[in-house]
Protein backbone atom coordinates (compact mmCIF):
# COMPACT_ATOMS: atom_id res chain seq x y z
CA UNK A 1 0.00 0.00 0.00
CA UNK A 2 2.68 2.55 0.92
CA UNK A 3 4.80 1.57 -2.19
CA UNK A 4 1.62 2.24 -4.09
CA UNK A 5 1.17 5.70 -2.85
CA UNK A 6 4.82 6.72 -3.37
CA UNK A 7 4.16 5.29 -6.69
CA UNK A 8 1.43 7.67 -7.27
CA UNK A 9 3.04 10.86 -5.28
CA UNK A 10 6.42 10.32 -8.18
CA UNK A 11 3.96 10.55 -10.67
CA UNK A 12 2.07 13.53 -9.75
CA UNK A 13 5.20 14.87 -9.15
CA UNK A 14 5.94 14.53 -12.46
CA UNK A 15 3.42 15.71 -14.21
CA UNK A 16 3.70 18.72 -12.15
CA UNK A 17 7.28 19.28 -12.39
CA UNK A 18 8.94 16.41 -13.66
CA UNK A 19 9.77 15.79 -17.49
CA UNK A 20 6.25 14.71 -18.32
CA UNK A 21 5.17 18.32 -18.46
CA UNK A 22 6.89 19.60 -21.67
CA UNK A 23 5.28 16.02 -23.20
CA UNK A 24 2.09 17.34 -21.91
CA UNK A 25 1.80 20.50 -23.23
CA UNK A 26 3.26 19.83 -26.80
CA UNK A 27 0.51 16.72 -26.90
CA UNK A 28 -2.26 19.64 -25.78
CA UNK A 29 -0.84 22.20 -28.25
CA UNK A 30 -0.57 19.74 -31.27
CA UNK A 31 -4.13 18.70 -30.25
CA UNK A 32 -5.25 22.17 -30.38
CA UNK A 33 -2.95 22.71 -34.05
CA UNK A 34 -5.17 19.37 -35.05
CA UNK A 35 -8.18 21.04 -34.16
CA UNK A 36 -7.70 24.23 -36.00
CA UNK A 37 -6.42 22.16 -39.00
CA UNK A 38 -9.83 19.69 -39.01
CA UNK A 39 -11.84 23.04 -38.29
CA UNK A 40 -10.19 25.37 -40.86
CA UNK A 41 -10.12 22.70 -43.81
CA UNK A 42 -13.33 20.84 -43.55
CA UNK A 43 -15.20 23.66 -41.38
CA UNK A 44 -14.94 26.89 -42.70
CA UNK A 45 -13.63 26.11 -46.57
CA UNK A 46 -15.76 26.45 -49.21
CA UNK A 47 -13.34 26.06 -52.34
CA UNK A 48 -10.96 28.91 -53.90
CA UNK A 49 -12.34 32.19 -54.41
CA UNK A 50 -9.59 33.88 -55.37
CA UNK A 51 -9.23 34.72 -59.57
CA UNK A 52 -5.55 34.30 -59.23
CA UNK A 53 -5.73 30.57 -56.92
CA UNK A 54 -8.20 29.61 -59.38
CA UNK A 55 -6.01 30.12 -62.38
CA UNK A 56 -3.18 28.86 -60.97
CA UNK A 57 -4.68 25.62 -59.56
CA UNK A 58 -5.86 24.88 -63.68
CA UNK A 59 -2.52 25.67 -64.93
CA UNK A 60 -1.77 22.97 -61.84
CA UNK A 61 -4.01 20.37 -62.86
CA UNK A 62 -2.62 20.73 -66.78
CA UNK A 63 0.90 20.18 -65.09
CA UNK A 64 -0.38 17.15 -63.36
CA UNK A 65 -2.46 15.82 -66.50
CA UNK A 66 1.54 16.15 -68.29
CA UNK A 67 0.86 19.12 -70.17
CA UNK A 68 3.13 20.83 -68.92
CA UNK A 69 2.77 24.90 -67.90
CA UNK A 70 -0.27 25.46 -70.63
CA UNK A 71 -3.86 26.95 -69.79
CA UNK A 72 -7.41 26.77 -70.04
CA UNK A 73 -7.92 30.51 -69.14
CA UNK A 74 -6.61 32.38 -72.41
CA UNK A 75 -6.55 36.22 -72.18
CA UNK A 76 -6.90 38.20 -75.79
CA UNK A 77 -3.40 40.18 -74.68
CA UNK A 78 -2.01 37.03 -74.45
CA UNK A 79 -2.77 36.45 -78.05
CA UNK A 80 -1.92 39.22 -79.52
CA UNK A 81 1.45 38.93 -78.26
CA UNK A 82 2.09 35.76 -79.78
CA UNK A 83 1.13 37.16 -82.88
CA UNK A 84 3.18 40.35 -82.47
CA UNK A 85 6.21 37.45 -81.64
CA UNK A 86 5.22 36.09 -84.82
CA UNK A 87 4.32 32.73 -83.21
CA UNK A 88 1.36 30.96 -84.04
CA UNK A 89 -1.30 30.86 -81.76
CA UNK A 90 -2.14 27.07 -80.43
CA UNK A 91 -6.00 25.44 -80.26
CA UNK A 92 -4.54 23.24 -77.79
CA UNK A 93 -2.20 23.43 -74.33
CA UNK A 94 -2.16 27.49 -74.91
CA UNK A 95 1.29 28.21 -73.35
CA UNK A 96 0.72 30.10 -69.86
CA UNK A 97 2.79 33.21 -69.42
CA UNK A 98 1.07 34.64 -67.04
CA UNK A 99 1.61 33.36 -63.80
CA UNK A 100 5.09 32.90 -61.80
CA UNK A 101 5.58 28.79 -61.88
CA UNK A 102 6.78 27.57 -58.33
CA UNK A 103 2.67 27.95 -57.26
CA UNK A 104 1.06 25.89 -59.52
CA UNK A 105 4.21 23.34 -59.87
CA UNK A 106 3.36 22.69 -56.24
CA UNK A 107 -0.20 22.45 -56.34
CA UNK A 108 0.33 20.21 -58.97
CA UNK A 109 1.41 17.66 -56.56
CA UNK A 110 -1.31 16.70 -54.01
CA UNK A 111 -3.66 16.80 -57.40
CA UNK A 112 -1.81 14.19 -59.23
CA UNK A 113 -2.18 12.29 -55.93
CA UNK A 114 -6.49 12.70 -56.16
CA UNK A 115 -6.14 12.70 -60.23
CA UNK A 116 -9.07 9.78 -60.05
CA UNK A 117 -11.25 11.91 -57.95
CA UNK A 118 -10.83 14.90 -60.11
CA UNK A 119 -14.72 14.44 -61.33
CA UNK A 120 -17.20 16.55 -59.69
CA UNK A 121 -20.15 14.91 -58.10
CA UNK A 122 -23.59 16.37 -57.31
CA UNK A 123 -22.58 15.24 -53.98
CA UNK A 124 -19.34 17.15 -53.58
CA UNK A 125 -19.95 20.32 -51.78
CA UNK A 126 -16.10 21.41 -52.20
CA UNK A 127 -14.05 19.81 -55.16
CA UNK A 128 -11.58 17.76 -53.65
CA UNK A 129 -8.41 19.38 -55.88
CA UNK A 130 -9.45 22.44 -54.11
CA UNK A 131 -9.21 20.74 -50.67
CA UNK A 132 -5.53 18.95 -51.36
CA UNK A 133 -4.16 22.33 -52.20
CA UNK A 134 -5.30 24.34 -49.09
CA UNK A 135 -4.26 21.07 -47.38
CA UNK A 136 -1.04 21.46 -48.78
CA UNK A 137 -0.58 25.21 -48.34
CA UNK A 138 -1.23 24.20 -44.67
CA UNK A 139 1.35 21.60 -44.28
CA UNK A 140 3.79 24.47 -45.93
CA UNK A 141 2.42 26.84 -43.28
CA UNK A 142 3.64 24.29 -40.38
CA UNK A 143 7.23 24.05 -41.82
CA UNK A 144 8.00 27.84 -42.12
CA UNK A 145 6.51 28.21 -39.13
CA UNK A 146 9.13 25.59 -37.88
CA UNK A 147 11.88 27.21 -39.69
CA UNK A 148 11.04 30.83 -38.20
CA UNK A 149 11.51 29.16 -34.54
CA UNK A 150 14.76 28.45 -35.91
CA UNK A 151 15.73 31.74 -36.70
CA UNK A 152 13.96 32.72 -33.33
CA UNK A 153 16.56 30.44 -31.44
CA UNK A 154 19.01 32.13 -33.43
CA UNK A 155 18.20 35.81 -32.57
CA UNK A 156 16.82 35.00 -29.08
CA UNK A 157 15.68 32.41 -27.29
CA UNK A 158 13.82 29.79 -27.00
CA UNK A 159 10.91 31.32 -24.77
CA UNK A 160 10.47 34.00 -27.04
CA UNK A 161 11.10 31.70 -30.31
CA UNK A 162 7.87 29.40 -29.34
CA UNK A 163 5.90 32.73 -27.86
CA UNK A 164 5.98 34.41 -31.49
CA UNK A 165 5.55 31.14 -33.68
CA UNK A 166 2.82 30.58 -30.77
CA UNK A 167 1.11 33.53 -31.50
CA UNK A 168 1.37 33.06 -35.85
CA UNK A 169 -0.13 29.77 -35.76
CA UNK A 170 -3.39 31.35 -34.14
CA UNK A 171 -3.43 34.50 -36.44
CA UNK A 172 -6.30 33.93 -38.35
CA UNK A 173 -4.86 35.58 -40.82
CA UNK A 174 -2.36 33.29 -42.01
CA UNK A 175 -5.20 30.31 -41.99
CA UNK A 176 -7.40 32.23 -44.52
CA UNK A 177 -3.88 32.54 -46.95
CA UNK A 178 -3.37 28.34 -46.54
CA UNK A 179 -7.09 28.61 -47.53
CA UNK A 180 -7.05 30.76 -50.22
CA UNK A 181 -4.69 29.19 -52.99
CA UNK A 182 -2.27 31.58 -52.96
CA UNK A 183 1.39 31.34 -52.82
CA UNK A 184 1.77 33.32 -50.14
CA UNK A 185 2.35 30.02 -47.62
CA UNK A 186 5.19 28.78 -50.16
CA UNK A 187 6.76 32.68 -49.91
CA UNK A 188 6.68 32.83 -45.61
CA UNK A 189 8.68 29.39 -46.30
CA UNK A 190 11.00 30.34 -48.59
CA UNK A 191 11.78 33.97 -46.65
CA UNK A 192 12.32 31.58 -43.38
CA UNK A 193 14.56 29.62 -45.42
CA UNK A 194 16.43 33.18 -46.60
CA UNK A 195 16.44 34.82 -43.56
CA UNK A 196 18.06 31.83 -41.54
CA UNK A 197 20.59 31.25 -44.24
CA UNK A 198 21.31 34.97 -43.61
CA UNK A 199 21.73 34.94 -39.99
CA UNK A 200 24.41 31.96 -40.75
CA UNK A 201 26.22 34.43 -43.09
CA UNK A 202 25.78 37.33 -40.84
CA UNK A 203 27.81 34.66 -38.26
CA UNK A 204 29.85 33.87 -40.22
CA UNK A 205 30.94 37.27 -41.59
CA UNK A 206 34.31 37.27 -40.54
CA UNK A 207 34.97 34.00 -42.97
CA UNK A 208 35.12 34.84 -46.28
CA UNK A 209 34.49 31.72 -48.06
CA UNK A 210 31.39 30.16 -45.50
CA UNK A 211 29.85 33.27 -45.67
CA UNK A 212 29.70 33.65 -49.42
CA UNK A 213 28.18 29.82 -49.50
CA UNK A 214 25.54 30.83 -46.95
CA UNK A 215 24.84 34.31 -49.15
CA UNK A 216 24.98 32.55 -52.68
CA UNK A 217 22.12 29.86 -50.88
CA UNK A 218 20.21 32.55 -49.76
CA UNK A 219 20.51 34.36 -53.10
CA UNK A 220 19.00 30.83 -54.67
CA UNK A 221 16.53 31.37 -52.19
CA UNK A 222 15.39 34.41 -53.10
CA UNK A 223 14.87 32.81 -56.57
CA UNK A 224 12.97 30.34 -55.87
CA UNK A 225 10.64 33.82 -54.05
CA UNK A 226 10.60 35.59 -57.35
CA UNK A 227 9.62 32.45 -59.02
CA UNK A 228 6.89 31.98 -56.93
CA UNK A 229 5.61 35.49 -57.13
CA UNK A 230 7.88 38.19 -59.88
CA UNK A 231 6.84 40.99 -57.08
CA UNK A 232 9.32 39.36 -54.18
CA UNK A 233 11.95 40.98 -56.29
CA UNK A 234 11.68 44.42 -54.37
CA UNK A 235 12.15 41.79 -51.44
CA UNK A 236 15.13 40.79 -52.73
CA UNK A 237 16.68 44.18 -54.14
CA UNK A 238 16.03 45.69 -50.51
CA UNK A 239 18.40 42.71 -49.43
CA UNK A 240 20.80 42.91 -51.75
CA UNK A 241 21.58 46.28 -49.90
CA UNK A 242 22.09 45.05 -47.11
CA UNK A 243 24.40 42.33 -48.42
CA UNK A 244 26.30 45.24 -49.83
CA UNK A 245 26.93 47.79 -47.04
CA UNK A 246 27.02 44.80 -43.82
CA UNK A 247 29.36 42.30 -45.49
CA UNK A 248 32.74 42.45 -47.06
CA UNK A 249 34.42 42.53 -49.87
CA UNK A 250 31.18 43.97 -50.76
CA UNK A 251 31.09 43.81 -54.81
CA UNK A 252 31.69 40.24 -54.57
CA UNK A 253 29.58 39.68 -51.45
CA UNK A 254 27.00 41.23 -53.82
CA UNK A 255 27.64 39.41 -57.09
CA UNK A 256 27.69 35.83 -55.73
CA UNK A 257 23.85 37.05 -54.06
CA UNK A 258 22.92 38.35 -57.56
CA UNK A 259 24.22 35.68 -59.65
CA UNK A 260 22.44 32.94 -57.38
CA UNK A 261 19.53 34.62 -58.01
CA UNK A 262 19.84 34.62 -61.83
CA UNK A 263 21.30 31.23 -62.05
CA UNK A 264 17.62 30.01 -60.52
CA UNK A 265 15.36 32.84 -62.18
CA UNK A 266 16.92 32.84 -65.95
CA UNK A 267 15.36 29.42 -67.87
CA UNK A 268 12.13 30.58 -66.35
CA UNK A 269 12.84 34.00 -68.49
CA UNK A 270 14.68 32.43 -71.35
CA UNK A 271 11.50 29.46 -71.34
CA UNK A 272 9.05 33.04 -71.84
CA UNK A 273 11.16 34.81 -74.21
CA UNK A 274 11.14 31.72 -76.48
CA UNK A 275 7.57 31.22 -76.10
CA UNK A 276 6.20 35.46 -76.20
CA UNK A 277 9.55 36.88 -77.06
CA UNK A 278 8.98 38.67 -73.60
CA UNK A 279 10.56 37.61 -70.87
CA UNK A 280 8.32 38.48 -67.85
CA UNK A 281 5.44 36.92 -69.77
CA UNK A 282 2.39 39.23 -69.16
CA UNK A 283 3.52 39.63 -65.74
CA UNK A 284 5.03 42.96 -66.25
CA UNK A 285 1.79 44.60 -67.50
CA UNK A 286 0.33 44.80 -63.94
CA UNK A 287 2.78 47.94 -63.53
CA UNK A 288 1.43 49.68 -66.60
CA UNK A 289 -2.15 48.96 -65.69
CA UNK A 290 -3.78 51.44 -62.66
CA UNK A 291 -3.54 50.82 -59.81
CA UNK A 292 -6.34 48.05 -58.44
CA UNK A 293 -7.76 47.77 -61.90
CA UNK A 294 -8.61 44.28 -62.82
CA UNK A 295 -6.87 41.57 -64.89
CA UNK A 296 -9.90 41.85 -67.46
CA UNK A 297 -9.31 45.23 -67.59
CA UNK A 298 -6.10 45.74 -69.05
CA UNK A 299 -5.64 41.80 -70.65
CA UNK A 300 -8.68 41.98 -72.74
CA UNK A 301 -6.91 44.18 -75.88
CA UNK A 302 -6.59 41.87 -79.16
CA UNK A 303 -5.05 45.17 -80.75
CA UNK A 304 -2.35 46.38 -78.50
CA UNK A 305 -0.89 46.44 -74.87
CA UNK A 306 -1.00 49.18 -72.58
CA UNK A 307 1.27 51.72 -73.15
CA UNK A 308 4.39 52.40 -71.24
CA UNK A 309 3.02 56.22 -70.28
CA UNK A 310 0.70 54.83 -67.79
CA UNK A 311 3.60 53.77 -65.61
CA UNK A 312 2.96 56.43 -62.55
CA UNK A 313 5.61 55.09 -60.15
CA UNK A 314 5.90 57.84 -57.56
CA UNK A 315 2.02 58.39 -57.73
CA UNK A 316 1.34 54.66 -56.90
CA UNK A 317 3.61 54.48 -54.38
CA UNK A 318 2.01 57.79 -52.80
CA UNK A 319 -1.15 55.62 -52.98
CA UNK A 320 0.43 52.56 -51.15
CA UNK A 321 1.17 55.01 -48.97
CA UNK A 322 -2.30 56.14 -47.63
CA UNK A 323 -3.96 52.30 -48.51
CA UNK A 324 -1.29 50.34 -46.56
CA UNK A 325 -1.43 52.89 -43.98
CA UNK A 326 -5.17 52.85 -43.24
CA UNK A 327 -5.21 49.23 -43.16
CA UNK A 328 -1.63 48.54 -42.02
CA UNK A 329 -2.72 46.59 -38.72
CA UNK A 330 -5.52 44.36 -40.86
CA UNK A 331 -2.43 43.79 -43.63
CA UNK A 332 -0.61 42.59 -40.16
CA UNK A 333 -3.33 39.93 -39.16
CA UNK A 334 -3.81 42.25 -36.38
CA UNK A 335 -0.32 40.27 -34.95
CA UNK A 336 0.93 42.01 -32.02
CA UNK A 337 4.22 40.45 -32.88
CA UNK A 338 4.54 42.27 -35.91
CA UNK A 339 4.26 45.15 -34.66
CA UNK A 340 6.55 44.63 -31.23
CA UNK A 341 9.03 44.36 -34.36
CA UNK A 342 8.77 47.98 -35.32
CA UNK A 343 8.99 48.61 -31.49
CA UNK A 344 12.38 46.45 -31.20
CA UNK A 345 14.02 48.48 -33.91
CA UNK A 346 14.77 51.09 -30.75
CA UNK A 347 16.25 48.42 -28.67
CA UNK A 348 19.76 47.94 -28.20
CA UNK A 349 20.56 43.82 -28.49
CA UNK A 350 23.67 42.47 -27.14
CA UNK A 351 23.70 39.65 -30.23
CA UNK A 352 25.61 41.48 -32.94
CA UNK A 353 23.87 39.07 -35.03
CA UNK A 354 20.47 40.29 -34.14
CA UNK A 355 21.21 43.79 -33.90
CA UNK A 356 22.31 43.51 -37.47
CA UNK A 357 19.53 41.04 -38.41
CA UNK A 358 16.77 43.68 -37.69
CA UNK A 359 17.60 46.13 -40.38
CA UNK A 360 17.74 43.09 -43.34
CA UNK A 361 14.12 42.49 -41.96
CA UNK A 362 13.58 46.26 -41.71
CA UNK A 363 14.60 46.73 -45.72
CA UNK A 364 13.09 43.47 -46.80
CA UNK A 365 10.01 44.78 -45.42
CA UNK A 366 10.44 48.46 -46.83
CA UNK A 367 11.29 46.23 -50.44
CA UNK A 368 7.95 44.53 -50.26
CA UNK A 369 5.93 47.59 -49.60
CA UNK A 370 7.28 49.37 -52.75
CA UNK A 371 6.33 45.60 -54.71
CA UNK A 372 2.85 46.05 -53.40
CA UNK A 373 2.90 49.85 -53.78
CA UNK A 374 3.75 49.27 -57.85
CA UNK A 375 1.83 46.09 -58.26
CA UNK A 376 -1.45 47.25 -56.30
CA UNK A 377 -3.11 45.35 -53.07
CA UNK A 378 -6.58 45.97 -52.38
CA UNK A 379 -8.13 43.53 -50.19
CA UNK A 380 -6.50 41.72 -46.82
CA UNK A 381 -6.49 38.30 -48.53
CA UNK A 382 -5.13 39.03 -51.93
CA UNK A 383 -1.94 37.71 -54.26
CA UNK A 384 0.01 40.90 -53.61
CA UNK A 385 -0.13 40.82 -50.21
CA UNK A 386 2.95 40.53 -48.42
CA UNK A 387 2.64 41.93 -45.08
CA UNK A 388 1.87 38.78 -43.25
Amino acid sequence: MANAKKSLQDILHSLDQGGMVPIIRRTMFGALLLTLTLLYLFVQFRGLSSPTAMDQAQIARQLAQGKGFSTLYIRPLAIWQLEQAGKNVPKDDFPDFSQSPLGPLLNAIPLKIVESSWKLTPTDLVYIGDRMIAGTAILVFFLSVWLWYLVGLRLFDKLVATLGCAIVLLTDLMWQFSLSGLPQMLLLLLLALASWLTLKAIEKRNELVPSLVFLFAAGATFGLMVLTHGATFWIFTAWLVFVLVYFHPRGIAGLVALAALLLVTLPWLARNYSVCRNPLGLAGYELVAPVNTAESGYLRSLNSAPPLANIHPFNRLKNAVFTQSEKIFPFLGMNIVAVAFFIALLHRFKSPATAAFRWCILLMWLGAFVGMGLCGVGDIVSSNQFHV
